[in-house]
């Protein structure tokens, strides 16, 4: 790493410290924070037309998507509508294939089950969702979730808009409710280590579930979007306003790399094979891949896709990058 990079490194630690003893204490009370906060990043809208073909294999949909996941089987795909309304699944041995096409109450955002499967959260609602497109409803108390996240024991964490973090067990029963945030738009897990990013705050909390409270908490510039962990322990974020990605390392968490990625990078996804973390940038409509072997990013492969690549999912059993369009685009699908 050089002088200069060490020195920003250095100040954004300090600058993230005092965070955290600002928005470090757990707390079950309903009532917002009383905290600095910014506008939430978004994705940024994509050039109106494509420049170059998208690489890869590019499958239709029935419209846009929200956001994909692949079981960890590497069996299915699931895409969840941008309306929310609806499941697409597909088998990947036979990706081009119509989807099977499952009616869903409005999701907020799906995810793969460790033990297959998906899970999908909304307004007051889990649904679990079986490879066979099988649907189990489960009621909870949370109206405007935004994130969902598999821990041990089949428990479920949601996350809300009102920044509260609400675990649940295997069988849908509440278990715990830690506040204490403005948001909890994305939750990222690396064995018993849990993060949380709120784009209220821009910044990535660490959660101590058993304690029942917040820990340390690091900003993260100006709009961080998303929040992704890797094998290695790695906790990795997307600064969408501030054109950069951002990893975070250790317990308690300290910043480890930032690198510059220009034209609003967004939606992540790790290959961990590969080494290679990929990042969409909705303003050229590519995604990168960058390798963290030394430290700091390293831009490996570039290629175009499809138009708005709002979400991503890498497929480690085929070693396949799906990558989804928000406006009609399709899904491509691009080999290791």
């Amino acid at each position: 790493m050089g002088l200069s990079a060490m020195r920003a490194g250095y100040a954004a630690v300090v600058a993230m410290t005092t965070l955290g003893l600002i928005a470090g204490c757990g707390s079950n009370d309903s009532d917002t924070p009383d905290v600095a906060t910014v506008t939430p990043a978004s994705a940024a809208l994509a050039p109106a037309t494509a420049t170059k073909p998208a690489a890869g294999q590019v499958i239709p949909l029935p419209s846009g998507g929200r956001n994909v996941a692949v079981d960890h089987a590497g069996r299915t795909l699931a895409i969840l509508s941008a309306d929310g309304k609806q499941a697409w699944l597909s088998k990947v041995s036979d990706i081009t294939a119509p989807p099977r096409v499952l009616d869903v109450a409005p999701l907020s955002r799906i995810i793969a089950r460790p033990d297959g499967g998906f899970v999908g959260v909304g307004p007051k609602s889990l649904i679990l969702i079986g490879d066979d497109g099988a649907l189990t409803r489960r009621q909870t108390g949370i109206g405007e979730p935004l994130s969902v996240a598999s821990i041990a024991d089949g428990h479920l964490l949601v996350g809300t808009a009102n920044g509260h973090v609400v675990e649940f067990d295997a069988n849908g029963t509440q278990v715990r409710d830690i506040g204490g945030l403005v948001r909890a738009d994305d939750i990222a897990v690396h064995g018993d280590q849990i993060v949380v990013l709120d784009r209220a705050q821009s910044s990535v909390t660490q959660l101590k579930l058993s304690d029942g409270e917040l820990g340390l908490s690091l900003r993260v510039g100006n709009g961080a979007t998303t929040l992704i962990s890797d094998r290695y322990g790695r906790f990795i974020s997307a600064n969408t306003r501030d054109g950069e990605v951002v990893g975070f390392f250790g317990d308690p968490l300290v910043m480890r790399f930032r690198g510059a990625v220009d034209d609003a990078p967004y939606a992540l996804a790790y290959d961990d094979k590969s080494n290679l973390l990929w990042v969409s940038v909705t303003g050229r409509n590519e995604v990168v891949a960058y390798d963290l072997g030394s430290g700091e990013p390293v831009e490996k492969r570039r290629i175009p896709t499809v138009a708005q690549p709002d979400s991503m999912a890498f497929d480690q059993a085929s070693g396949t990058l799906y990558v989804v369009s928000a406006t009609g685009a399709g899904v491509a699908a691009v080999s290791r």
